[in-house]
C-alpha cells in the first residue's frame, strides 16, 4: 500500500514536484502535470516565488510521489482521493467550500493558471486547501513573449506563441487534423473556433527561442488526439495516430 502524506511539508514538497514538471520537465513530464491539473478537483494551493500554484488531492496527498510512482498506482487502481482526502484534511483542516468567502479567490486563480496553460478544466465543482496566504500573482501577466522561450507568470513555463496559434488555425481551419473532430459542428456556437495547437516539434526540446512557421511546425488537433499523441515514452506523429485509428 502507498504511503500517504505526514506533514505540510510532505504536501509542499509534493506540489513543488508537480510545479517542477511544467517549469522543468521534459515533454511528457509537462502533459502529464498539465493532465493532473485539468481533471483534480480537489486542490491544494501554495505560493512558490511569488507565483500561485496548485498540485490536486491524489497526487500530493501520497508521500513522496512522483510521475512514475502516480503512473504505477493508476495502473495497480490504486489512486483515489477518497484515501487522500481525509490525510490532507487531517493536515490542513476542513477545505474551502464554494460557499465558503475565499474560494472565488481561489477559483480564479485556479481557472487563470488553466487558460495560461492552454486546459479546459473538468466542469466539477472544486474544493480546496491553502497552504498560504493567496494573493494576487508576482508580475505583469499580460507581457507578450516569444516563441519558445521561458515566461513567469502564473507559472512558468515554454510560452506558446498566440500569433503562430492563431495563424496556424488561419491556415487549416478549427478541425482536428488527425479525426477531423469540428466542435462547431457538434456543439454549434458554444464550439465555435475552439481546437488545440500541437507543435511537430516539442518547444521544450529547444533551447531558448526559436523560429516557428505556423503550417509547416503546428497542427490543429482535438484535446483527445492531442492527449493521444503524447500518451506513451514518445510523441506520435499524426500520422502515425491516424494510422491507428484505421485498424
Amino acid at each position: 500500500m502507498p504511503q500517504f502524506v505526514e506533514s505540510i511539508d510532505d504536501i509542499r514538497n509534493n506540489v513543488k514536484t508537480l510545479h517542477d514538471y511544467l517549469v522543468n520537465g521534459n515533454e511528457e513530464e509537462r502533459f502529464f502535470a498539465r493532465e493532473r491539473l485539468r481533471i483534480g478537483y480537489n486542490l491544494v494551493s501554495s505560493t512558490l516565488d511569488g507565483d500561485v500554484i496548485f498540485g490536486p488531492s491524489r497526487f500530493v496527498g501520497y508521500k513522496h510521489i512522483t510521475r512514475k510512482k502516480h503512473e504505477t498506482l493508476a495502473a495497480e487502481g490504486i489512486l483515489d482521493g477518497r484515501d487522500t482526502n481525509p490525510e490532507l484534511e487531517r493536515i490542513l483542516g476542513k477545505p474551502i467550500l464554494h460557499v465558503d468567502a475565499d474560494w472565488d479567490r481561489l477559483e480564479e486563480l485556479y481557472l487563470c493558471l488553466c487558460e495560461r496553460l492552454d486546459v479546459i478544466p473538468v466542469n466539477r465543482t472544486r474544493k480546496f486547501w491553502r497552504l498560504d496566504a493567496t494573493g494576487t500573482p508576482s508580475g505583469d501577466m499580460k507581457t507578450t513573449f516569444t516563441e519558445g522561450a521561458l515566461s513567469y507568470h502564473v507559472t512558468t513555463r515554454y510560452e506558446r506563441d498566440p500569433a503562430a496559434r492563431q495563424a496556424c488555425i488561419d491556415a487549416y481551419g478549427p478541425t482536428c487534423a488527425i479525426c477531423e473532430f469540428d466542435f462547431e459542428a457538434v456543439y454549434g456556437r458554444h464550439g465555435k473556433g475552439f481546437i488545440h495547437v500541437h507543435h511537430l516539434k516539442p518547444l521544450s526540446h529547444a533551447r531558448g527561442k526559436r523560429l516557428t512557421n505556423p503550417t509547416e511546425d503546428l497542427v490543429p488537433v482535438c484535446p483527445n488526439c492531442h492527449y493521444m499523441l503524447h500518451r506513451g515514452t514518445k510523441v506520435l506523429l499524426p500520422e502515425e495516430l491516424r494510422e491507428m485509428m484505421k485498424r
